[in-house]
């Protein structure tokens, strides 16, 4: 693997800006410094071409867009975390990475706004969104085009992609139901909290559920109900509905970040700490349930590397030497409880 001039600046205790002058012997750099850099760079056997490529990105900048859902979701802020941490990385590099965010709920509207970021000259996209045909279409248009893009968190399918990254989302699905299955008796009613059907991200998790409880034993009562709207009466009156729901369910798995709507609604109806609850990542209102009892495990996905590496593989992507051959880069399925969550 190249070195990078990220891990020479590591070992030489300087910015990466720093590594990159003294190697293009541009002034600005201590010669001891200067002297010492270079030696470090000869002994990890840099090889000065990746520096030539990462200097004509500089000299001619290319911008990468990334995508984000136009959300007040607490998890893209994760998302975003591990986006800023990329776009600090390459700034050096000559590399313009934007964010821009979307509402896909209007995708003629997104597909609208993807046409004109082609006209924009725009060298790389990395996306998230439904998979559906219109989004599938657009997308395979611009990589025919010569605009490489990249998936990540919730897939949308194509053969043209880069890469996705992001969760093997049927496994999480299947982790919960392996949970569920040791926290409930059987036969026992239990809710599944589904999300929109044209995300994988949410469909996935739900079928990996349904098939693992259904595998341990048919006995299980699995009932899905919509859980993406955000109104809290909305989930309230879904979980409500039937007053047998109540007075039966033991267990409820939430697929979606609406989480703080579904406690409410278990809270009202008097079933607080009276139901198992296992849900999805390490957001704010699942750490409170956790530390409350309320929740007993969520599984959680690793959301800042999902922001970083897509930006990591683009770049080298448009340096010419990909990272990687792979389609689907996975992140954890990491199972977590009030013991080990931050």
């Amino acid at each position: 693997m190249a070195v990078t001039i990220r891990e020479i600046a590591e070992k030489a205790g300087v910015s990466r800006g720093t590594v990159d002058r003294a190697l293009h012997n541009r002034e600005g750099v201590n010669p001891d410094v200067a002297r010492r850099i270079k030696e470090i760079a000869a002994s990890m056997e840099y090889l000065p071409n990746t520096a030539a490529r990462a200097l004509s990105l500089h000299k001619e900048p290319k911008k990468i867009v990334f995508i984000l859902p136009d959300t007040d979701s607490t998890f893209f802020s994760f998302i975003q975390t591990g986006l800023a941490k990329a776009q600090e990385e390459y700034r050096e590099m000559g590399t313009l990475i934007t964010a821009v965010h979307m509402n896909f709920r209007n995708i003629s509207a997104v597909t609208e706004q993807l046409d004109s970021l082609m006209s924009e000259g725009i060298a790389g996209l990395i996306i998230t969104g439904p998979d559906v045909p219109e989004l599938r279409e657009k997308l395979n248009s611009m990589a025919e085009k010569g605009i490489p893009f990249i998936t990540y968190n919730s897939d949308i399918q194509s053969d043209k992609g880069l890469c996705y990254v992001g969760q093997d989302l049927y496994k999480g699905g299947k982790v919960a139901a392996d949970l569920m299955h040791k926290l409930t008796p059987c036969p026992s009613l239990v809710l599944a909290v589904a999300g929109k059907s044209d995300f994988k991200a949410h469909t996935e998790r739900i079928t990996g559920f349904v098939d693992g409880m259904k595998e341990y034993s048919k006995d299980y009562d699995i009932r899905i109900i919509e859980g993406y709207n955000p109104y809290k009466r909305d989930t309230f009156s879904a979980v409500l509905a039937d007053p047998e729901v109540k007075q039966h369910v033991k267990g409820i798995f939430i697929s979606t970040g609406k989480v703080a709507a579904t406690m409410e609604a278990v809270k009202q109806s008097g079933l607080l700490g009276k139901v198992r609850v296992i849900c999805n990542d390490e957001i704010p209102e699942v750490i409170k349930g956790l530390k409350k009892g309320y929740i007993d495990f969520t599984i959680c996905q690793d959301p800042v590397n999902q922001g970083y590496l897509p930006v990591k593989i683009m770049v080298q992507h448009l340096m010419g030497h990909p990272s990687t051959p792979d389609k689907w880069i996975k992140s954890p399925v990491e199972i977590k409880t009030v013991h080990n969550i931050d």
